[in-house]
C-alpha cells in the first residue's frame, strides 16, 4: 500500500510539473506574438510626440496601407492584370483630384468586385461612427446573398475629426474602424473629415470609387444607409428593361423637379445665396437612392473637378453637375417605368412614408404577397431593417403573389394612417410573419 501511495504521490507531483511547463510554454509564445503584432505598428513616440494627433493619423494611414500592400502581394490577380481585360488603379493610388481636394486619397479602401462578373455594385453613404448599424444591415442582407445577384457592396465613411488632444476614446475609434474594415473587407474611407456638409465628397467618392474598382458593373446603386432596397425586386426588373430604355448614358431613380433652396437661417439645411444664388435647383435624383450607368457617373465625377463645392450633395450631384456639365444624361423617373395603379389610386416603388414600408413588410400579408413598393426609408429602426429584407428575401426565394389591396400609406400623395410610434422590438408588433 505504502509503494502505490508513493507512486500515487509522484504521478500527482509529475502531472503538477507537466501542467506548470504547459502553461510557462504557452506564456512565452503569447508573450512572443504580442512583442510581433506591437512591432508592426508606429512606437508610442511616433504617435504622440513630433507633430501630435497629424503625426499619429499619418501614422495609422501608413500603417493601413502597408497591410494592403501586403494584400495586393498576395492577390496576383491584382498583381498581375494581364490576365483579364478589366483593368484597375492601385488600391492606394497617389493623390488625385475629387472635387476642390486637389490631391484625394483612400485611407482604407477595397476591391469587392474583384474579376468577376457584377451587374450591380451597391455604394452606400455611411456615418462612420455608426459600425453597429453597419453589422445590421451586413446581417440583414449578407453579401452572399448579394452575390448571388451578381451585387457588391461597399459603404462609403470619412475620416473622424480628432479631439483636442489624443485620448484612448479616440484611439479605439480608429483601431474599431479598422478591425471592422480587416473582419468584413468592405470599407471605402476617403480623406476629408466626416460631417454633414461633406456628403458631397462621399457622394462623389462613391461613384469615382466604383467606375475605378468596379469597371465590369453595369450599374451603379447609390444609396444612404437608412434607406432599405428590395435589391431582388429591383434586379429583376432592371434586367426585364426593353432595349434602349436605359442606355450608357442614364440615371434611374425619385426626380425632384422645382425644388428651392431653404433660405431660413435657423434650419439645418439652410443655404445662403453666397452658395447657391439662383432661387430653384435643376432637377435632380433624390440622394436616398439611385441607380446610374458609369459612363454617366464617371462623367458627374469629372464634372465636380469643374465647378464650385456645393454641399447639398443630391441637388449638386445629378442636379448642378449634370445640367451645366452633362445636360445629355437621361434622367428617368421610378414612377414612369414601375409606377402602379389601383383603382382611383396609384403606388410608386418609392415611398418617403416608413408606414408604407412597415405595413408592406411586417402585416400579416407579408408571408404571401408583395407590395409593389421597392425603396424606402427604415431611419435606422433594426426591426423594420431586418423584417424587410426577410420579407424581400423570402418572395425572392419562394415566390409571392402581388399585394391585394396596397397598402394606404404607400399611396401617392394620401395622409394614410400614420404611426405616432414605430415598433421598435419583435414583442411591440406580435408573430405576423410566421
Amino acid at each position: 500500500m505504502a509503494t502505490l501511495s508513493a507512486a500515487g504521490e509522484f504521478r500527482r507531483v509529475s502531472n503538477r510539473c507537466m501542467i506548470i511547463w504547459i502553461a510557462a510554454l504557452c506564456f512565452t509564445i503569447m508573450m512572443m506574438l504580442s512583442i510581433s503584432s506591437v512591432s508592426r505598428w508606429p512606437p508610442p513616440q511616433q504617435r504622440t510626440s513630433g507633430g501630435g494627433i497629424a503625426s499619429w493619423l499619418q501614422a495609422a494611414k501608413t500603417h493601413v496601407r502597408s497591410l494592403a500592400a501586403l494584400g495586393e502581394a498576395d492577390d496576383p490577380q491584382r498583381a498581375e492584370q494581364t490576365s483579364s481585360n478589366i483593368t484597375k488603379p492601385p488600391l492606394y493610388p497617389s493623390g488625385f483630384q475629387l472635387s476642390n481636394i486637389s490631391n484625394f486619397t483612400f485611407v482604407i479602401n477595397n476591391d469587392v468586385c474583384g474579376y468577376e462578373p457584377v451587374d450591380i455594385v451597391m455604394v452606400v453613404t455611411s456615418d462612420t461612427r455608426r459600425p453597429s448599424w453597419r453589422g445590421e444591415i451586413r446581417a440583414a442582407l449578407p453579401s452572399a446573398v448579394l452575390a448571388e445577384l451578381r451585387m457588391r457592396r461597399v459603404f462609403l465613411l470619412a475620416e473622424l475629426a480628432p479631439p483636442d488632444n489624443i485620448d484612448q476614446m479616440y484611439d479605439r475609434r480608429v483601431a474599431a474602424l479598422q478591425a471592422e474594415n480587416h473582419e468584413h473587407e468592405d470599407l471605402v474611407v476617403g480623406s476629408f473629415r466626416d460631417a454633414y456638409r461633406n456628403l458631397t465628397y462621399k457622394h462623389l467618392m462613391g461613384l469615382q470609387w466604383a467606375t475605378a474598382y468596379c469597371p465590369q458593373a453595369r450599374y451603379i446603386l447609390k444609396m444612404d444607409h437608412d434607406i432599405v432596397a428590395d435589391v431582388f425586386q429591383l434586379a429583376r426588373r432592371l434586367a426585364a428593361l426593353p432595349a434602349g430604355i436605359a442606355d450608357s448614358n442614364t440615371v434611374i431613380g425619385a426626380v425632384f423637379a422645382g425644388t428651392a433652396p431653404i433660405r431660413e437661417t435657423d434650419n439645418k439645411w439652410y443655404v445662403s445665396k453666397e452658395e447657391y444664388p439662383e432661387n430653384s435647383y435643376p432637377p435632380y435624383m433624390s440622394g436616398w437612392l439611385y441607380i446610374i450607368t458609369p459612363d454617366a457617373a464617371s462623367r458627374l465625377v469629372a464634372a465636380g473637378n469643374k465647378q464650385p463645392f456645393f454641399w447639398v450633395d443630391d441637388a449638386f450631384v445629378t442636379g448642378v453637375l449634370r445640367h451645366r456639365e452633362a445636360p445629355d444624361i437621361k434622367m428617368i423617373d421610378f414612377e414612369h417605368l414601375w409606377k402602379f395603379r389601383e383603382g382611383n389610386m396609384f403606388f410608386s416603388p418609392f415611398t418617403m412614408e416608413i408606414t408604407c414600408v412597415y405595413e408592406c413588410a411586417a402585416e400579416a400579408q407579408a408571408s404571401v404577397s408583395q407590395c409593389n413598393m421597392m425603396v424606402g426609408p427604415v431611419w435606422e429602426n433594426s426591426l423594420l431593417l431586418r423584417l424587410f429584407y426577410q420579407h424581400a428575401q423570402y418572395c425572392y426565394r419562394h415566390g409571392c403573389t402581388p399585394r391585394r389591396p396596397m397598402p394606404h400609406a404607400c399611396a401617392n400623395g394620401a395622409g394614410g394612417s400614420h404611426r405616432a410610434n414605430m415598433p421598435q422590438a419583435q414583442r411591440d408588433i406580435g408573430d405576423v410573419t410566421s
